[in-house]
């Protein structure tokens, strides 16, 4: 593949900043074919200049490049493995960005990959945000994590069923992806410090959100034991299960808390503060997940 004009030199420093890897539960060359089209739609609005290369799936191997910008695919439709590969540089600036997504049949499973790296750059500084391309594959496909549907939007748990499959959800060793629990400062408020809709939708592919309601935080609580309970007026991250285990050989449970800002009566609380942070978090989740280290 042609590099941009201006490519990182050999000496510059690569940094995995996302990355998810999302099973299907639908199993078929018509299902990765889809997978496909659905990267070629996410190459046609970001870069229109490499849509040509993009949409001709069917040559085995293809490859363009503009000024500034490189692509390349590897694979014929509906095979058993498809990669795109993507590389440009910022427009103000010398940091160069690698998108690489890939759709594979692994076993009886179709498996959808993409993750992001950069360089290192002296110049703007660094603004990780989620691959539109994930919101694309969680709307159109039926993705799984561990048992539970990957939807893209909010989960509310305002009942006991709901409680009951939230806990379990966070307790599964199959799951792989973190849940962010958001909970309101007090009973009646509906005050999260974030848009949960937006947050969940931002988030596609690489965490659940999930909203307990007042009356069922004490229900959480105790089924999840003091530690790992929801918080009010915070933000939880439940990351999936590490590697490590405890001396009863269970594996270890890690979770994280945010604060929601405070409400001013002047306005001086930045709405957005809560979600950018959460946004960071969860992506260099993905990419310290995707390494085998945890973050803690």
């Amino acid at each position: 593949m042609n590099e941009p004009e201006t490519s990182p030199s050999c000496t510059r420093r690569v940094r995995l900043v996302v990355r998810a890897s999302l099973k299907c539960s639908t199993h078929s060359s018509a299902n990765r074919r889809h997978a496909q089209l659905l990267v070629c739609k996410w190459v046609r609005a970001k870069w229109p200049r490499l849509a040509t290369a993009a949409v001709d799936m069917d040559r085995g191997k293809s490859e363009c490049s503009v000024p500034g910008q490189a692509l390349s695919v590897l694979g014929e439709t509906g095979s058993p493995s498809w990669t795109l590969s993507i590389a440009s540089t910022e427009p103000k600036g010398d940091r160069v960005w690698m998108t690489t997504a890939k759709v594979a049949e692994v076993g009886d499973t179709d498996v959808m990959d993409v993750h992001t790296s950069c360089t290192d750059s002296t110049g703007s500084p660094l603004v990780v945000a989620p691959p539109s391309l994930l919101r694309l594959w969680v709307r159109d496909l039926d993705l799984d994590d561990g048992g539970v549907p990957i939807i893209g939007e909010r989960r509310v748990v305002e009942d006991r069923q709901q409680a009951e499959g939230f806990c379990d959800h966070v307790r599964s060793e199959t799951r792989t992806l973190p849940i962010i629990a958001l909970v309101p400062p007090s009973p009646g408020s509906n005050y999260y410090g974030v848009d949960p809709a937006q947050l969940a939708e931002t988030l596609s592919g690489l965490a659940h959100v999930a909203c307990i309601g007042s009356p069922m935080l004490a229900e959480v609580a105790e089924r999840l034991g003091p530690d790992l309970a929801p918080v009010a007026g915070a933000a939880r991250i439940y990351e999936p299960h590490s590697n490590d285990s405890n001396p009863n050989g269970r594996p270890v449970d890690r979770q994280s808390l945010i604060r929601q800002p405070r409400r001013a009566g002047a306005g001086s609380v930045d709405a957005g503060v809560l979600k950018r942070a959460l946004i960071q978090r969860a992506c260099a989740l993905s990419a310290e997940v995707s390494k085998g280290v945890r973050l803690r």
